[in-house]
């Protein structure tokens, strides 16, 4: 088990070495995009495409190698779009998190409304890890 910052070395180290587990989740919020620490202590957002071609080039669907993750948990708001990157590069099992998409941004409650949204995506994926942790499968522990 590692818990580290997410950063392009740690995206390299992954590619080149994999993982049974791979937890992403983010402070930053930005839809479709994986935000990872960038030079300077500043945000980097990645879009699916970004991913492609920074980390998994040799992965794309035809190179007949999958990326050697067994899970990945996209513990963040509106991850689809980065979970298709996910399978497309061929790993099993995805989770993602989507949310109706009917608050304006410049609203007053938009904040409060995304505090939620991660307190409900904490919840579910604790619920999830007891079951991994009981020995059951990922679908069942889903």
């Amino acid at each position: 088990m590692r818990f580290d910052t997410l950063t392009v070395d740690l995206l390299r180290y992954v590619a080149s070495y994999g993982s049974r587990v791979l937890h992403l989740s983010s402070d930053f919020f930005k839809p479709d995009c994986l935000c990872i620490e960038g030079d300077n202590l500043m945000t980097k957002k990645l879009s699916k495409d970004e991913l492609y071609k920074s980390f998994w080039d040799d992965y794309r669907p035809g190179q007949n190698r999958k990326l050697p993750v067994n899970c990945v948990v996209l513990a963040m708001p509106e991850s689809q779009a980065l979970g298709e990157a996910f399978v497309d590069v061929g790993v099993g099992h995805v989770l993602t998190f989507a949310f109706k998409k009917d608050i304006d941004r410049d609203s007053s409650v938009f904040n409060q409304l995304l505090a939620n949204r991660y307190n409900y995506i904490y919840t579910f994926v604790t619920a999830f890890y007891i079951g991994l942790v009981q020995e059951k499968t990922v679908i069942a522990a889903y």
